[in-house]
């Protein structure tokens, strides 16, 4: 099959979940990818206590860790085995399963969950896949809903060193947030590498053990983002080539443009984190919808901006999550009229400190003015004898000029401990920190 035709089928087979039944909407997603089976049972009535009755009789499961109150419908798809794998071979490869080193795989059970909310952690995924692994002697892969968006789990797992009769659950992986409504392009990409025949094309598996690992490969995190940076580089050095940019940028045009073209990636790989954050449009990104409006009438308004239009705009400070980020852009954020973003730079700051700014500037000369753009190094403080003196010295500059007492502070095994005058005059207090100021009038003393 063609794989741009086989992408296309994963795209659609994503936007059939916004109508019809989670399982088989499920069905047909896997059965696209290449992973189909005729041995099922349908859970009726496919509830979480229908579940409970058909594979925990003993009462197993932790109902909170496996988020049951959350269960909209469970069911079970299919259990795929090695008859049904060499079907899909048709005789490519023998397939089997069994023992691969301290692995046992004979075949794999695939659910499909409906969850009540629209958002979980990787943790709460994670453990909740692991305690439905617990019920069941094979791997269970999970492919959950909630709200608009899929997320698929897969689980790890090996035989117990010292029971085998027992497998040890280990790294859930998922692919996580899949919305889809309108499917991501790298979703879909990481959908069609998971798929059986792309996965057999690049790692030739023959059983179960290998088909695994072949999983885990595909979505190692390190190989996605190796991958990912690559093919970012591999478009950079594309777009150099045919790019180009206003001429009032830096004269040479291969620095121009090379500075340019990263300032461009950078501000869209933002915009992109941005509107998956929901906080700017999809519309944007949609090619039919924003090349006809840039389009139209380009000389017409080129340079025009609007009155009205404003920047919403975040001094962002190291410390919170990202995913605080709405929240405090919510409280602290502040909007700028976007014509106070000019061309000689953009001065993100409240509109007081604008104006405080703007005071300032139209009192006095800048200090580049002033000094005829001749910026010098200043006073390095490297060395510390020029700041650093002992009690004696202290003493005289004091008895000299008493006003140099408040100049002074004292320092106590490399930490400020207060001026002299605090009253932490004890014994400890070895030297004495001099400002940079101090310093200038020390030194005009003693040059004359």
């Amino acid at each position: 099959m063609d794989t741009q035709v086989h992408r296309e089928q994963i795209h659609n087979a994503l936007k059939a979940f916004a109508r019809g039944t989670l399982r088989d909407n499920a069905r047909r997603l896997f059965d696209v990818l290449g992973y189909r089976s005729e041995r099922r049972i349908d859970l009726s009535p496919n509830t979480a206590e229908a579940f409970l009755d058909q594979f925990d009789p003993e009462g197993k499961l932790n109902a909170k860790t496996a988020l049951l109150d959350h269960w909209r419908s469970v069911d079970l798809l299919f259990q795929l085995t090695g008859d049904e794998i060499n079907q899909t071979m048709q005789g490519r490869l023998p397939f089997s399963g069994g023992r691969v080193d301290d692995k046992i795989i004979e075949s794999y059970l695939f659910f499909t969950v409906d969850l009540t909310n629209d958002q979980y952690t990787r943790t709460q995924f994670a453990d909740f896949t692991r305690e439905i692994n617990k019920l069941f002697r094979m791997p269970v892969m999970l492919l959950f809903r909630h709200g608009d968006y899929l997320t698929l789990a897969i689980i790890n797992r090996c035989l117990h060193k010292r029971d085998e009769s027992k497998d040890v659950l280990e790294k859930v992986t998922l692919i996580k947030d899949i919305r889809f409504a309108s499917p991501h392009r790298a979703h879909i990409e990481i959908l069609f590498d998971l798929s059986f025949d792309a996965l057999l094309a690049r790692h030739a598996f023959t059983n179960f053990v290998a088909l695994h690992s072949a999983w885990q490969k595909t979505l190692d995190t390190s190989v996605l983002n190796k991958q990912f940076y690559q093919e970012l580089a591999n478009w950079y050095f594309w777009a150099l080539d045919h790019v180009t940019f206003p001429k009032d940028a830096p004269k040479d045009r291969d620095e121009r443009d090379a500075i340019s073209l990263i300032r461009m990636v950078t501000r869209l790989i933002f915009c992109w984190f941005l509107k998956e954050k929901g906080l700017i449009t999809n519309d944007l990104f949609d090619e039919q919808k924003v090349l006809p409006s840039v389009a139209k009438d380009v000389k017409k308004w080129q340079g025009f901006v609007p009155a009205a239009a404003r920047v919403r705009t975040l001094s962002w400070e190291s410390g919170p999550s990202i995913e605080e980020f709405p929240e405090i852009l919510s409280q602290r954020g502040f909007t700028l009229p976007q014509r106070e973003l000019r061309p000689d730079g953009w001065r993100l700051e409240s509109p007081l400190k604008l104006r405080l700014l703007e005071k300032l500037r139209s009192a006095g000369t800048p200090l580049g003015e002033y000094v005829n753009g001749r910026f010098y190094r200043g006073v390095l403080t490297g060395l510390n004898e020029a700041f650093v003196i002992d009690r004696a010295t202290r003493d005289r500059l004091i008895a000299e000029h008493p006003s140099s007492r408040r100049l002074q502070n004292s320092w106590v095994w490399g930490k400020v401990f207060g001026s002299p005058d605090s009253g932490n005059s004890r014994s400890e207090m070895k030297k004495i920190v001099l400002p940079i100021a101090m310093t200038f009038m020390t030194t005009r003393l003693n040059t004359g």
